[in-house]
């Protein structure tokens, strides 16, 4: 694999775990929602969390 190649095959990888965990903090932050009784759910394939305020 050439080094351009390598370079954007990193950035890809990088990009995917980050993408990860944005979405596994998000997780944490809607259940810790959900136990003070707040509603909220994960949106658009976990890339947002939607909150229902009353």
């Amino acid at each position: 694999m050439n080094p351009v190649m390598r370079a954007a095959a990193e950035r890809l990888l990088q990009e995917q775990q980050q993408q990860e965990h944005d979405a596994r903090l998000l997780m944490q932050l809607r259940n810790a929602l959900l136990a003070l009784n707040v509603r909220a759910e994960l949106r658009d394939n976990g890339t947002a969390l939607s909150v229902r305020l009353l």
